[in-house]
């Protein structure tokens, strides 16, 4: 197993709550296919850095999270079963969509939003994977801005 520090970048000043904040993608690989992408935010304290907010997503699902215009995204998929027809059962899935604001100190969730709702068999699940959330905000199919 390792550590792998992928970028560190900082988030300009005025664009998140008026305050320097820093965010550090690092990969924990166990070999193999898996690995786990973490997304850390830090402010300056002190000349030490403070973890403010911390995000986390398997391989397949690093890309639920997004910073875009000024907020941080993140998703969750979420599958739930519902009736059932013949001998299988109907799923309900979507990608339940958290925007998040800086407020100088502490990272919050200001409103969320459920990204392509689908009904279907067990598999349903699979078809997630993969999915842009950054893609969607480009491209207004999620938090939608007036003209």
């Amino acid at each position: 197993m390792g550590w792998a520090t992928e970028l560190l970048q900082r988030i300009d000043e005025g664009n998140m709550g008026g305050s320097d904040l820093f965010l550090v993608r690092s990969v924990l690989s166990g070999g193999g296919s898996g690995s786990l992408h973490y997304f850390d935010f830090y402010q300056l304290d002190k000349k030490k850095l403070r973890l403010v907010k911390s995000f986390s997503h398997q391989r397949m699902e690093q890309i639920y999270f997004a910073v875009y215009k000024s907020a941080i995204y993140d998703a969750e998929r979420v599958c739930t079963r519902g009736e059932k027809h013949g001998n299988a059962y109907v799923y309900t899935c979507y990608l339940l969509v958290t925007k998040y604001a800086f407020d100088g100190q502490a990272i919050r969730p200001v409103a969320s939003e459920r990204m392509r709702e689908q009904r279907g068999n067990r598999y349903l699940q699979d078809k997630y994977w993969f999915i842009s959330v950054l893609n969607a905000l480009q491209k207004n199919e999620i938090f939608a801005q007036a003209p």
